[in-house]
């Protein structure tokens, strides 16, 4: 019997983070359309503590600090070299590019030269320059999620499909505990996430009520992203720090409320929507892609965007109203079912199994294409 149709993701991400749980969550409607996935990661760890199961390959480590010039294009020829000599040996039927088209120009050197097509997901905004404009001309598929980097590869004039995101089944967050009264805040530790903002609206807030314990569950990147972030050094009381706990989820699970202090607009809100699934109330900026996860009144409340003050409110008003928050989390937890990977990724599934088919794959059974994704 021939092997089934082989997307290999090209992931060039710095590490844990939206982008390596979208592409988990992919992974399990590909399964489904009889498609296997390999990942070619720059920081395999993230995806192996995730996903012990998935074959990932270490791609190896670079400076992401390198975005023009030299450095730049001697950083991108390096890593087509090795991402060549890697997929002669995997004959891949689809490469899926993981990231946005700046930090995957390797995949579309290599992809010509292996004679595959090539599928680019984008999660991000990034900067249209020419040659980002000449990689996603070249591209057979191209996914978006989020209003920000659909408007970037529109100005490409180039055809795309916008996705959503979704949660694993196998991976669905345990729902809160009924005794549950802490805080949530988990991210990765980079700026723009806006740890400070937390930290501080939060000493803000105590100052006026007594707050629940706020458990700070974040992850580092490898050092050389250009926006990675320390821990600030002043921790107000309160606060529990967790660095890439293993127990993640149960660390939510006896959580009620959510703070997401997003400094800028993120393509999409997966930590949000995790802590929607479990029943937390979300706390949310009203900007960005993100809010619309959020109905504020019914399935969570937002606040002014990078502002202390007004999330501190916020802070108060759930310390002072625990039984608002309940009934919001209760909310939140139905209006995450709508998310659910096998509804939301079935037509990137179908597509990438249409690729496959381009290069003379065997057709897998067809049946289980459709399976499970018109219904949450």
């Amino acid at each position: 019997m021939a092997p089934p149709p082989l997307v290999t993701v090209v992931d060039t991400s710095p590490g844990p983070g939206g982008a390596v749980t979208s592409i988990l969550a992919l992974e399990e409607s590909l399964r489904e359309c009889g498609l296997r996935t390999v990942v070619i990661a720059r920081v395999p760890s993230a995806f192996r503590t995730l996903a012990p199961n998935l074959e990932v390959i270490d791609l190896g480590a670079d400076d992401l600090s390198a975005v023009r010039g030299r450095a730049y294009a001697a950083r991108e020829a390096e890593r087509a070299r090795r991402l060549l000599r890697l997929c002669r040996k995997l004959r891949p039927s689809v490469l899926l590019a993981n990231n946005t088209p700046p930090v995957n120009l390797a995949a579309y050197v290599v992809a010509p030269l292996l004679g595959v097509p090539l599928a680019q997901y984008v999660r991000s905004p990034f900067h249209c320059s020419r040659l980002a404009s000449a990689c996603v001309a070249r591209a057979n598929r191209i996914f978006t999620v989020g209003q920000g980097a659909a408007r970037c590869v529109a100005a490409s004039n180039v055809e795309f499909s916008p996705v959503q995101e979704g949660l694993r089944d196998d991976a669905w967050p345990t729902l809160r505990r009924a005794d549950s009264h802490h805080w949530l805040w988990c991210s990765a530790l980079v700026g723009w996430k806006g740890l400070p903002l937390a930290l501080e609206a939060y000493r803000r807030a105590a100052l006026r009520e007594t707050l629940p314990p706020l458990e700070v569950c974040f992850a580092r990147t490898d050092g050389m992203h250009p926006d990675a972030a320390a821990v600030p050094p002043t921790i107000p009381d309160g606060v529990i720090l967790h660095e890439l706990p293993p127990d993640l989820d149960a660390i939510r699970a006896r959580c009620q409320v959510y703070l997401h202090t997003a400094l800028v607009p993120e393509p999409f809100g997966r930590s949000i929507l995790e802590a929607m699934a479990a029943g937390l109330c979300p706390i949310v900026p009203d900007h960005g892609e993100s809010a619309p996860l959020v109905d504020p009144g019914r399935t969570g409340l937002d606040y002014q965007a990078c502002d202390a003050d007004a999330l501190a409110v916020r802070l108060v008003e759930l310390a002072r109203r625990p039984e608002r928050a309940r009934l919001l989390g209760d909310a939140a937890s139905e209006a995450a079912r709508n998310y659910r990977a096998s509804r939301v990724f079935g037509p990137v599934a179908d597509q990438l199994l249409q690729l496959a088919h381009l290069r003379g794959a065997p057709k897998p059974n067809a049946s289980a294409t459709w399976r499970n994704h018109a219904h949450p």
